[in-house]
Formats: structure tokens, sequence, C-alpha cells
């Protein structure tokens, strides 16, 4: 859809064997081809894929839609929510939850897996953020369980690039099943602390504030 003008610019080329989309799971990335005007939708499938389809637009001005080489992406489970887009390191990364309880770290461009985490049970989509306590390039994947664990992950891994544990889990007061969310505090610049923000589910739902402090976190 062409936001400005609510119509259709291009639409998924059914021929490639996608199979039905789960609801929410589109996130569009900068991540060019060298085709003039090229960027990159990605989305999960109910058959455990994530894909890659790079937008173009031909000669005749018409928008063209491919499925990128080394996609897709088999997540062994089928991916939960909207992909995170970011980084891992230097290097541009896609991050998806699954129903097998993992997080994958996906190179953007490529299809290639970077890292895949422990088991963590069933768990909410991905938040990619800045993290200025002491995290690997300044940022972080954040995500909550039904568990009631809210649990930080480095974009970058050390060591083998499967079952990578959290930097730090903290304990919320109830089953997370949304995508946290991240900023600051209210307070002035130099008091405010990074916060992440999940919405418990606890009868009425409650509102957890939990503060990245580098190696640890807390409940703010």
């Amino acid at each position: 859809m062409r936001g400005w003008e609510g119509l259709r610019s291009w639409r998924g080329d059914a021929s490639v064997g996608w199979a039905a989309r789960l609801p929410d799971v589109v996130a569009v990335g900068p991540y060019n081809d060298p085709s003039p005007y090229g960027y990159s939708v990605y989305f999960g499938t109910d058959d455990n894929r994530l894909y890659r389809v790079v937008l173009s637009v031909d000669q005749q001005g018409s928008w063209v839609t491919q499925v990128a080489p080394g996609w897709p992406y088999q997540c062994d489970g089928v991916p939960v929510g909207t992909p995170a887009l970011g980084m891992a390191g230097n290097e541009p990364a896609v991050y998806v939850s699954n129903t097998s309880g993992l997080i994958h770290c996906i190179h953007a461009s490529t299809g290639s897996r970077i890292w895949r985490s422990a088991q963590l049970g069933a768990i909410t989509p991905p938040l990619y953020a800045p993290s200025p306590f002491g995290a690997t390039n300044g940022s972080r994947v954040y995500v909550g369980n039904s568990g009631w664990q809210i649990l930080a992950f480095e974009t970058s891994y050390s060591g083998s690039p499967e079952n990578q544990p959290p930097v730090w889990y903290v304990w919320a007061s109830g089953p997370l099943l949304r995508t946290p969310s991240a900023g600051y505090g209210p307070l002035p610049l130099e008091e405010s602390r990074w916060r992440i923000y999940v919405y418990a589910a606890t009868g009425l739902s409650t509102l957890d504030k939990i503060v990245d402090k580098g190696a640890s976190g807390e409940v703010a």
C-alpha cells in the first residue's frame, strides 16, 4: 500500500509458494540490493519460515518483488509477531522469536544464522533497542516470556552461536505476552535511567518498569 494515497503498490506473487501469512509479521528494512530503489520486506509464515522479499522498481516504473537469494530462513518453529531489525556487531540483522521458544538472529542480507538463543518457553516478539549501560555496540535484544521473566541478550555473541544465554533476566509481576518497549524515564536527563516497559498479564494488566544496568537488570 502507498500510505499517502491508500493505493496498492504491489502484492505478493503466489507463484513463489508462500504459506498463509500470520498477522502482524511484516517489517520493512533499509538493506538495499544493488538494484536502484531496492528495499526489503521481512515476514514469517506458518510453515516455520522467515522470508526476505526484495522490492524494486523496473524501467517502466512498476514494482517488482523477488525472494532474496539465500532465503527463506528456517526458524525451527512458527515465527511470532513482527521481526525486529537492527545490528549484530557490524552486520545488519533481523531478530525473530518462534513458537519453539527461541530467538533467532539472522543476517539481514544473506539469510544466514548469526546466533540462536537457548530455549526460553513461550516468548514475546523481540525488541531491538539501544542500551547505554555496558551493552556491546550499544544495543540489546529484549524479550518476555510466559514464565514471568524479561530477558536481555547481547546482539553480538561470544563463543558458540547456538544456545546463547541471556545477559540477565528479572522477574516481572506476571506472564509477559506482548513485545517490550523501551525509553528513558521522566526524570531530568542527568538523572534519567534507561527503562524497558512490559505489560504483565495479572488479570488486570500491570506495567512493569525494568532498568538495564549493563550486567544486570532490576525492577524500577
